[in-house]
């Protein structure tokens, strides 16, 4: 059983690996590799070796990777060229959180449901089409799905070997952006929950959060001002700047946030069409987003397929809830999980609304978390059937806007 499990596992990874690296070609020569606000270019001449400031500012983790992984594959960039060899670092950090989804599924769900669910996370449009470019966001999406599997893990048997392992995913992640410290709200949250709200059962979690502030002071007094001395862009000089720079530039009305909750929730699963080439006012120049209005997805059967089985397990959710030992020891967890999603689109919602999309991949996994585990834990009738048209339904939706 754990030989076909690791079978089954190395399989993910590779079909995942080798997807990503396919449609990245496809992306490149289609010219649709900076869509939603990424910075494509950046991470480009990132990898032949010029270091842009802002990059270095905000995401050291992503440099030093770039330049370890062009170290050591030097003799081949020549072969396979400098673009392809960079875009497969990328598609191997997506498909390492393509493996930690299916073990965060295989923690939570029957073993039945497990291939299935994780094909769902790895066909996800924002997953899928980050990890096929050039940008830091699938590292954070990847970072926050191999921390949520670690938890998953301690949460069944703590240890302190495992805590440490947590912290070491949470480190890495902060300095790769200071937002991945959120992810702290789940293990806080499901366990002052499942401990009867008793805050001194915290106290690992605490310890687990402490390098938090510590690094955050490091990147905005060492290594944030060390290097804004020289940046040559008002926002890159700094955390704190960069906030209130873009939050003075966005939409922030009911509008706004309407369009926000459709890429953070809907459009970062399946794409709502075929193109992206709306622009918003803060950048009226720049096509590149999906038009925030939910009845695109009408307009090819696909993603209305996509559209009617996601409202049919929403449905299914409520009308055959069940309510056992099951469904309760799971609901601390989901509601951590959901809480983390919050505080997130709370702060980018602020932040720089219209590129809701560009900040999903670190929310895939909790939010299909939250959606198969109400799911697939319900006294509804057929639910392989429903779950096994949606998955379908996505993928087909993203094939269609990647591919088509």
């Amino acid at each position: 059983m754990l030989l076909m499990r690791n079978i089954v596992l190395l399989a993910v990874i590779a079909v995942s690996f080798l997807l990503y690296c396919e449609t990245s070609k496809l992306l490149i020569e289609k010219d649709i590799t900076d869509l939603f606000g990424a910075d494509t270019h950046l991470y480009l001449t990132l990898a032949t070796g010029t270091v842009n400031d802002q990059i270095q500012l905000f995401h050291p983790l992503t440099v030093y990777l770039t330049k370890a992984w062009m170290a050591v594959f030097s003799p081949i960039r020549d072969v396979i060229g400098v673009d392809n060899l960079s875009g497969a670092m990328y598609a191997l950090i997506g498909a390492g959180g393509v493996a930690a989804a299916y073990s965060a599924f295989r923690r939570l769900l029957p073993s039945s449901y497990v291939i299935t669910c994780t094909i769902a996370y790895a066909f996800a449009f924002s997953g899928w089409y980050f990890s096929s470019i050039h940008e830091t966001k699938i590292i954070d999406g990847s970072i926050a799905s191999i921390y949520i599997a670690i938890y998953l893990y301690i949460r069944e048997k703590w240890s302190p070997t495992g805590a440490l392992a947590l912290t070491a995913v949470l480190i890495i992640g902060c300095f790769n952006a200071i937002v991945t410290a959120f992810l702290v709200a789940i293990p806080a949250i499901d366990t002052f929950l499942r401990e009867n709200y008793r805050i001194r059962k915290l106290g690992w979690v605490a310890l687990h959060a402490m390098p938090v502030p510590l690094i955050f002071i490091a990147l905005e007094l060492l290594i944030d001002r060390s290097i804004a001395a020289g940046a040559n862009e008002a926002e890159a000089n700094g955390h704190f700047d960069l906030l209130l720079t873009f939050a003075a530039l966005g939409d922030h009305g009911i509008a706004s946030w309407l369009g926000f909750a459709l890429n953070w929730m809907l459009f970062s699963l399946a794409a709502p069409a075929s193109n992206a080439d709306y622009s918003y006012a803060i950048w009226e120049d720049y096509h590149g987003y999906f038009e925030p209005s939910v009845l695109n997805y009408f307009g090819n059967g696909a993603t209305g397929l996509f559209l009617v089985m996601l409202c049919i397990m929403l449905a299914t959710v409520v009308i055959y809830r069940r309510s056992d030992a099951k469904t309760a020891s799971l609901q601390p967890l989901l509601i951590g999980l959901a809480a983390y999603s919050l505080i997130r689109s709370i702060l980018f919602f602020v932040f720089i609304p219209a590129e809701a999309l560009l900040y999903t991949p670190p929310v895939i996994l909790a939010h299909l978390l939250i959606l198969f585990c109400f799911f697939i834990y319900s006294d509804a009738p057929y639910k392989k059937p429903v779950l096994y048209t949606f998955v379908a339904a996505l993928f087909i939706s993203n094939m269609r806007f990647l591919f088509g």
